[in-house]
């Protein structure tokens, strides 16, 4: 199984040369379920505080389809937490906010679904801000 280590990672330096500096710490989760032989549906969640609820970063009733890639020789290897770690750093990132690392990675099973949770290090130039959409799902901005 791949690792976090084999994601892709964002250039701290970078970030501090654009004077974006590590604004919080947060626990993060996404599940991956199979749906097909060609597609997963992947819902993403965040939690602003030890003992507080997980609030979705993507729609409960609408998670995100992201096409199943298969590797290696004979195509039969797949890596579900990559799509979990990509489109978390995908919804969480812009608006002022970088996502200097996921760290801390725990892989959970069960009923189909396989649930990755990571702690992000968020970034920005001043702090984070939470917003509510009308869908009833939060974002995340980054204030400069």
């Amino acid at each position: 199984m791949l690792s976090m280590e084999d994601a892709p990672k964002q250039d701290e330096e970078s970030a501090g040369d654009r004077g974006v500096h590590e604004v919080a710490k947060l626990r993060v989760r996404g599940s991956v379920r199979v749906t097909s032989s060609d597609w997963s549906e992947v819902a993403l969640q965040i939690r602003l505080s030890k003992d507080g609820p997980w609030l979705s970063l993507t729609p409960e009733d609408t998670p995100l389809l992201v096409a199943r890639q298969f590797g290696g020789k004979d195509r039969s290897r797949e890596a579900p937490e990559l799509y979990v770690v990509t489109t978390l750093r995908k919804v969480l990132e812009g608006d002022g906010l970088s996502v200097l690392s996921l760290s801390g990675s725990e892989g959970r099973e069960g009923m189909g679904t396989t649930e990755y949770r990571y702690w992000a290090h968020l970034g920005a130039r001043l702090s984070v801000a939470v917003t509510t959409r009308p869908d009833g799902t939060v974002a995340l901005v980054g204030l400069s």
